[in-house]
């Protein structure tokens, strides 16, 4: 049925073995890394109150929340220890290796968790997006991304697959209100090397609204 998590066969025995140095170097490194953090600002900036709180959820190496690391109070977790070293590297000060159950902080915590391409590993994503609105502030918001199904990469480790509708009624099953599916393009970034980054931003929109969705984004109010 439309709209449906597939399932998938397989995980690693170590869900943190293929996220090592070399993983993060192809992945996040060079000019993509100078992009996420910009379109990190230039999305977050206006959604949280100076001072306010940030979780990333699957940090990595800290990209999303380093442009926040001095103004806000910004917190990370990951399965990877790499991750984690990186991230406190680059001035993420609070990441912190997490195991993917409970999230090791008070309820109502947070003005913004961001989770971004993590769902897709989780044995019980709606677990986790329990926990992640238990420690949400009551105006806070989720930013969910995840690979869309129809483009899904073969991936071992991918065990779950969503479409829109799917993933906006497991968002809403686990207790979100206002939910509202976005049409991301960020990973349209990884092939503007230099170009300057307002002309990147028009380009990417473009991409998303002539293109096939790649992911899906969802924004979330507790």
């Amino acid at each position: 049925m439309a709209g449906r998590a597939k399932k998938g066969r397989g995980r690693a025995a170590d869900p943190a073995a293929p996220y090592g140095r070399g993983y993060y170097e192809q992945e996040f490194g060079g000019m993509h890394n100078e992009f996420a953090r910009r379109l990190s600002f230039w999305k977050l900036s206006g959604e949280i109150p100076a001072g306010g709180s940030i979780l990333d959820i699957g940090c990595g190496p800290g990209n999303w929340l380093y442009p926040f690391r001095a103004s806000h109070r910004v917190f990370g977790l990951d399965i990877s220890g790499e991750a984690v070293r990186l991230a406190k590297a680059s001035g993420i000060a609070d990441a912190q290796v997490y195991d993917g159950k409970r999230i090791p902080f008070k309820g109502g915590a947070f003005d913004v968790v961001l989770c971004h391409h993590v769902l897709e590993h989780v044995a019980d994503p709606k677990a986790l997006l329990c926990e992640i609105r238990r420690v949400l502030s009551l105006a806070g918001k989720l930013i969910l991304t995840v690979p869309h199904k129809r483009v899904h990469p073969q991936d071992a480790s991918h065990i779950n697959f969503w479409d829109e509708a799917g993933l906006s009624a497991l968002v809403r099953s686990a207790g979100f209100s206002r939910v509202v599916v976005k049409r991301p393009y960020w990973r349209f970034f990884r092939g503007c090397g230099r170009i300057p980054f307002g002309l990147a931003l028009r380009a990417g929109r473009a991409y998303a609204a002539l293109s096939a969705p790649q992911e899906v984004e969802i924004e979330a109010r507790r």
